[in-house]
């Protein structure tokens, strides 16, 4: 396994309370990284949690949010650069859904899974890219996509990933 130390390094993660952050926060955390998670969970829900995953309370502190709020998510983040204002690497992790046909889903649930996909990362980025411009940092963004996206299904569907509509066909 290759090793990496970030000691000193802060990393702001949404999304970070689900099944599939878990490896992510843990291996970032292992490797020494101060982490700020965001979750829709509450506090006391990600307590446990991170209790759960043996995250020690020394390696993160925790911002409770909704995403698909730009307000939150500008909140957050200045939250984020008021106490790591040199941050420079942020994961979008938030995102997801489960299958839905393309013919047969809903107006409304297509405007939910895109505003969960699609503009909370646009938010992110934007927020995130405002502070680095302000203090004239280069940072990393990075947006996670979902494994559940790229598996093939024997039949022939849309389904939804981060940020995109996926025609799979076996």
């Amino acid at each position: 396994m290759i090793s990496i130390d970030l000691t000193g390094k802060t990393i702001l993660i949404t999304g970070a309370l689900g099944a599939i952050a878990e490896h992510v926060v843990r291996r970032l955390a292992a490797s020494g990284a101060t982490l700020v998670l965001t979750d829709i969970k509450s506090k006391e829900q990600a307590k446990g949690t991170l209790n759960d995953w043996q995250i020690s309370t020394s390696a993160y502190i925790y911002i409770a949010g909704d995403i698909t709020d730009s307000n939150q998510v500008d909140a957050l983040v200045k939250t984020a650069f008021e106490k790591f204002p040199g941050m420079d690497t942020v994961i979008g992790h938030a995102g997801g859904c489960g299958l839905h046909p393309f013919a047969s889903t809903s107006e409304v649930e297509f405007e939910q899974i895109f505003r969960f996909n699609y503009f909370a990362q646009t938010y992110l980025a934007r927020s995130v890219l405002t502070r680095w411009m302000e203090r004239k940092i280069g940072g990393h963004l990075i947006f996670t996509s979902s494994y559940v996206a790229r598996m093939p299904r024997p039949k022939r569907r849309w389904r939804t990933s981060p940020a995109a509509w996926h025609l799979n066909m076996l």
